[in-house]
């Protein structure tokens, strides 16, 4: 009898392509391709209260959102340990997403330092060290840098600082988990057979796109090349998960076409002329 091998249901390009045209989501995708070891019932307790220190960035996953999490769980993480001189307090920030600054840190060896929560009320226990030692409840704001990662609310460094303190002030880690669950094994479906809608672009897609575009300084997030006047025709906007429905902040992304064309599911973009005309321009 012939030897046959069972082919990758993951990385078949026709079972892909069809579950693309389907709208359909990989649970796989949300929590990584490593085995998920489950948090016990008191680990889940000091998550949402007095958080868990970590040790290793390995710990902790990069989620294809950009958000964080750690053991099947979306989190935010900050430092705990401050040093105190007299007056002079520095508190620290929290992160929720894998910024400029934690990758600054990381490149430093400096994740000893850090501790994951998934607490919704912004209040953290901070540890003040200094002649003596002083574990106090503070509330923390959120780091700018992470905002600007995922654009949160239109949020840029290219826009003026008065409307960015604005949407600064607003954000909250209630609405933040409203909007990325905290729950990252049991995703359930926005919609059921019959209300699923057709996976296509919605009837204010136009606008959506150019005015995000707009707030994102026509700029790719990904190789961060900038573009001005008729080249703006060269940026994209791309939907994460595939969902054309799903215009929401996380979910969107700008991207030049280049960097459009090496997504999943989108090389056909290669033999569009627009393509061919910008790589011969932007080499």
């Amino acid at each position: 009898m012939s030897n046959f091998k069972l082919i990758n249901f993951l990385e078949d390009t026709r079972l892909n392509g069809l579950r693309y045209e389907m709208g359909a989501k990989l649970i796989q995708s949300s929590v990584g391709s490593r085995k998920v070891d489950l948090l016990d019932p008191d680990a889940l307790r000091r998550l949402g209260q007095e958080g868990i220190d970590i040790d290793d960035f390995s710990h902790i996953k990069i989620e294809h959102d950009k958000t964080l999490s750690y053991k099947g769980k979306r989190v935010v993480i900050y430092i705990r340990d401050v040093k105190e001189y007299k007056d002079n307090q520095s508190l620290p920030k929290y992160h929720f997403s894998f910024c400029t600054t934690l990758e600054q840190m990381r490149q430093n060896n400096r994740w000893h330092r850090y501790v994951v929560a998934n607490r919704e009320d912004g209040v953290f226990v901070v540890n003040f060290v200094g002649d003596r030692a002083e574990s106090k409840t503070m509330r923390l704001n959120v780091c700018q840098n992470c905002l600007a990662l995922i654009s949160w609310d239109g949020f840029s460094y290219a826009l003026p600082k008065p409307p960015r303190e604005v949407i600064l002030r607003a954000f909250s880690l209630s609405r933040f988990f409203e909007r990325f669950p905290k729950d990252l094994l049991s995703v359930v479906p926005r919609y059921t057979v019959d209300t699923a809608p057709l996976n296509d672009y919605s009837e204010d897609w136009g606008l959506i796109s150019e005015g995000l575009k707009r707030r994102r300084g026509y700029c790719c997030e990904k190789c961060n090349l900038q573009l001005a006047g008729a080249d703006r025709m060269y940026i994209h906007v791309h939907h994460r998960d595939g969902d054309k429905t799903n215009n929401t902040d996380g979910n969107l992304e700008v991207l030049c076409i280049r960097c459009h064309a090496e997504t999943p599911m989108h090389s056909h973009l290669k033999a569009n002329p627009q393509y061919l005309s910008f790589i011969a321009k932007y080499r």
